[in-house]
């Protein structure tokens, strides 16, 4: 289940020729650090309980690399649902520390639902390391590291992103040992910093087919901190680890420059040809309400958006989520695929027009809008006006003489049981001049 030592260079030069970024004659340090063997990696199942709801929950435990003199081990709970699955693609979902209660309970409903392997990794990243450290804090040092010493395997989104690749390896082989399934690809989705890792791991490993991040609107990363001091007045305060340390200004300069090429997934996204479904809550503190705006025309392929709305960072209508990851699976993996939204958007002095272009025959089209005295919108409250449902629908929302506005689309979709969302990026509609 290992690598082991006599076979460290075949198994360096065969992942690197199997990475993405060697088709295009490009490997990047990132490529290097993933591909490289780790004679510690293992993996071992604990326990396989019945699940109330109906399937099973095995417990694995697994060992991913030594990064920095520190051995990564991780758990996996991966759940197959009672059944016959269907289809040959698997899903995982990548989260921090803790008791995983919620996503557990969460993931179990989802594989449920799209009648498919559904795992959940753990410790990512395994903190806390280098005295207490932990999430954002413990990122943001290991950039500063980076910037002291130019070794491109301190940013801790590099071990992030190959736990995230070594857990594949793990459900793979479980799934063709333990259970006769083979996998052949991967959807995998996480959040925050888990779904800045679902982007970097989707760069390095085309095993990963489609992918759905979550809470992490932050692409682009330096024009994205411009945006943040225009919308709040300053940098959010949930990224104050960072602002501590300086690190938007030094990521301005030609070594800050270095480390963005690294860890932002804007550097990679001509291999984004993926499907993507992009997941934020409107209410997010941590990016500005537009902050989409920032990069999805730069997305190659097909991309989705799901806003939830009244959502903060760790979002808040669950079912609704659910229902449209699900659905998205499904579309994705086994079709009939469905599209995603286009819009067009034209500006006068009196108003906002928003044409929301639908990929098939939609159940009902939404109008989601807040307001606000500035483009803050972090402590708004949204609400929604419904239309019916077609091929298309334009909505004109009148500029306010004072607040400003926010504003989505959003089509409904049914599918069977499933009533998925996708949503139009957030436009901020200022006053009237």
């Amino acid at each position: 289940m290992g690598f082991v030592n006599k076979h460290a260079a075949l198994i360096l030069i065969v992942g690197l020729l199997l990475c993405p970024a060697m088709a295009g004659g490009q490997t990047r340090p990132l490529d290097e650090y993933v591909a490289a063997p780790d004679t510690v990696f293992k993996w071992q199942l604990l326990t396989s309980l019945p699940v109330a709801s109906g399937g099973t929950l095995h417990q694995i435990t697994f060992t991913s690399q030594t990064w920095k003199e520190t051995v990564w081990n991780h758990r996996i709970y991966l759940v197959i649902p009672d059944g016959e699955l269907i289809g040959n693609t698997a899903l995982l979902f990548i989260t921090g520390s803790g008791s995983g209660t919620t996503e557990v309970t969460l993931m179990t409903q989802l594989a449920q639902m799209v009648s498919a392997p559904v795992a959940v990794l753990f410790d990512v990243p395994n903190q806390p390391l280098f005295g207490g450290l932990r999430e954002d804090a413990l990122i943001a040092m290991t950039f500063d590291k980076f910037l002291e010493t130019e070794d491109p395997t301190w940013p801790a989104l590099v071990p992030m992103t190959k736990a995230a690749v070594r857990a594949l390896d793990v459900i793979t082989e479980f799934c063709r040992s333990r259970l006769d399934w083979e996998v052949k690809d991967f959807l995998v989705t996480g959040g925050s910093k888990r779904g800045w890792t679902t982007w970097l791991a989707a760069a390095v490993d085309d095993r990963i087919s489609v992918i759905a991040p979550i809470a992490y609107d932050n692409l682009d990363l330096n024009t994205q901190m411009e945006l943040q001091t225009k919308s709040f007045g300053s940098y959010s305060l949930k990224i104050h680890d960072y602002t501590e340390r300086s690190l938007q200004q030094k990521l301005t300069t030609e070594l800050g420059l270095k480390l963005v090429d690294i860890v932002d997934p804007y550097a990679y996204r001509d291999r984004y040809t993926l499907p993507k479904l992009i997941i934020r809550g409107s209410n997010d503190p941590y990016w500005p309400t537009d902050a989409t705006l920032v990069y999805i025309d730069d997305l190659p392929g097909d991309t989705w958006i799901h806003n939830d709305p009244n959502g903060g960072h760790d979002l808040s209508n669950y079912p609704r989520v659910l229902a449209t990851l699900a659905g998205y699976f499904i579309s994705q993996t086994r079709g009939p695929k469905i599209g995603p939204v286009k819009w067009n958007v034209t500006e006068s002095a009196e108003d906002f027009t928003l044409e929301v272009i639908s990929p098939a025959p939609a159940h009902a089209f939404n109008l989601w809008s807040a307001t606000a005295l500035s483009r803050d919108f972090r402590n708004a409250t949204w609400s929604h006006e419904s239309v019916e449902g077609g091929e298309k629908h334009t909505f004109k929302i009148p500029r306010h003489s004072a607040l400003y506005r926010a504003v989505y689309g959003e089509v409904i979709f049914k599918v069977g049981d499933l009533e998925m969302a996708f949503d139009t990026p957030i436009f901020i509609v200022e006053p009237r001049r």
